[in-house]
Protein backbone atom coordinates (compact mmCIF):
# COMPACT_ATOMS: atom_id res chain seq x y z
CA UNK A 1 0.00 0.00 0.00
CA UNK A 2 2.86 2.25 0.63
CA UNK A 3 3.99 1.87 -2.96
CA UNK A 4 0.67 2.92 -4.55
CA UNK A 5 0.64 6.04 -2.16
CA UNK A 6 3.74 6.92 -3.37
CA UNK A 7 2.67 6.28 -6.77
CA UNK A 8 -0.22 8.31 -6.65
CA UNK A 9 1.90 11.07 -5.15
CA UNK A 10 4.29 11.27 -7.71
CA UNK A 11 1.32 10.95 -10.52
CA UNK A 12 -0.08 14.27 -9.28
CA UNK A 13 3.30 15.78 -9.46
CA UNK A 14 3.94 14.49 -12.88
CA UNK A 15 0.19 15.58 -14.09
CA UNK A 16 1.18 18.75 -12.58
CA UNK A 17 4.39 19.49 -14.67
CA UNK A 18 2.66 17.96 -18.10
CA UNK A 19 -0.06 20.42 -17.96
CA UNK A 20 2.15 22.94 -16.81
CA UNK A 21 4.23 22.29 -19.90
CA UNK A 22 0.50 22.50 -21.77
CA UNK A 23 0.09 25.60 -20.29
CA UNK A 24 3.94 26.75 -22.04
CA UNK A 25 2.99 25.63 -25.37
CA UNK A 26 -0.62 27.80 -25.04
CA UNK A 27 -2.50 24.75 -24.79
CA UNK A 28 -6.11 24.80 -23.20
CA UNK A 29 -7.74 21.52 -21.54
CA UNK A 30 -9.69 20.60 -25.35
CA UNK A 31 -5.93 20.50 -26.59
CA UNK A 32 -4.61 17.31 -24.74
CA UNK A 33 -5.73 14.46 -22.38
CA UNK A 34 -3.78 12.82 -19.76
CA UNK A 35 -4.22 9.37 -18.63
CA UNK A 36 -1.90 7.07 -16.15
CA UNK A 37 -1.46 3.66 -14.46
CA UNK A 38 0.46 3.03 -11.58
CA UNK A 39 2.56 0.13 -12.12
CA UNK A 40 2.86 -1.10 -8.24
CA UNK A 41 5.04 -3.57 -9.75
CA UNK A 42 7.30 -1.84 -11.18
CA UNK A 43 7.11 1.00 -9.45
CA UNK A 44 6.23 3.01 -11.98
CA UNK A 45 3.64 5.95 -13.34
CA UNK A 46 2.83 4.78 -17.29
CA UNK A 47 1.20 8.24 -18.91
CA UNK A 48 -0.29 8.66 -21.92
CA UNK A 49 0.09 12.46 -23.08
CA UNK A 50 -2.77 12.56 -25.80
CA UNK A 51 -2.09 15.60 -27.94
CA UNK A 52 -3.89 17.36 -30.62
CA UNK A 53 -0.84 17.87 -32.60
CA UNK A 54 2.51 16.96 -31.78
CA UNK A 55 4.40 19.94 -30.09
CA UNK A 56 7.90 19.50 -32.24
CA UNK A 57 8.35 17.93 -36.02
CA UNK A 58 8.06 14.43 -35.20
CA UNK A 59 6.63 11.93 -31.86
CA UNK A 60 10.36 11.52 -31.20
CA UNK A 61 11.29 14.76 -30.98
CA UNK A 62 7.77 15.67 -29.11
CA UNK A 63 8.62 12.93 -26.69
CA UNK A 64 12.25 14.25 -26.25
CA UNK A 65 11.12 17.84 -25.72
CA UNK A 66 8.82 17.10 -23.34
CA UNK A 67 10.63 14.63 -21.86
CA UNK A 68 13.51 17.82 -21.17
CA UNK A 69 10.58 19.87 -20.05
CA UNK A 70 10.03 17.47 -17.48
CA UNK A 71 13.71 17.33 -16.23
CA UNK A 72 14.00 20.56 -15.90
CA UNK A 73 10.73 21.32 -14.04
CA UNK A 74 11.22 18.53 -11.70
CA UNK A 75 15.18 18.79 -11.44
CA UNK A 76 14.65 18.87 -7.90
CA UNK A 77 12.84 15.53 -7.95
CA UNK A 78 14.96 13.45 -10.16
CA UNK A 79 13.22 9.98 -8.73
CA UNK A 80 9.97 11.39 -10.23
CA UNK A 81 11.21 11.11 -13.83
CA UNK A 82 13.51 8.14 -13.25
CA UNK A 83 9.85 6.86 -12.33
CA UNK A 84 8.12 7.92 -15.72
CA UNK A 85 7.44 5.69 -18.59
CA UNK A 86 5.84 8.45 -21.23
CA UNK A 87 4.05 7.56 -24.50
CA UNK A 88 2.94 10.53 -26.41
CA UNK A 89 0.19 10.09 -29.20
CA UNK A 90 -2.22 12.39 -31.24
CA UNK A 91 -6.03 12.77 -30.95
CA UNK A 92 -5.83 10.84 -34.68
CA UNK A 93 -3.90 8.18 -33.94
CA UNK A 94 -5.83 7.66 -30.77
CA UNK A 95 -9.08 7.36 -32.94
CA UNK A 96 -7.59 4.51 -35.30
CA UNK A 97 -7.53 2.19 -32.12
CA UNK A 98 -6.01 -0.74 -32.16
CA UNK A 99 -2.36 -0.51 -30.99
CA UNK A 100 -2.50 3.45 -30.50
CA UNK A 101 -5.85 2.69 -27.86
CA UNK A 102 -6.04 3.46 -24.36
CA UNK A 103 -5.67 0.57 -22.23
CA UNK A 104 -8.18 -0.03 -19.89
CA UNK A 105 -6.12 0.10 -16.98
CA UNK A 106 -5.40 3.51 -17.95
CA UNK A 107 -6.75 6.32 -16.11
CA UNK A 108 -7.88 10.06 -16.32
CA UNK A 109 -5.71 11.74 -13.43
CA UNK A 110 -8.99 12.94 -11.05
CA UNK A 111 -9.83 8.99 -11.65
CA UNK A 112 -6.56 7.89 -9.41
Amino acid sequence: MAVKTALRRAARRLVGALRDYAGSKGWGTGDYKIFLWLNVRAERVQVIFLVKEFPAHTRLDSWIEVRSFLEKKLKKAPDLVDMLTLSILTFAMNAEGGLYAIPRDFVEPEDL
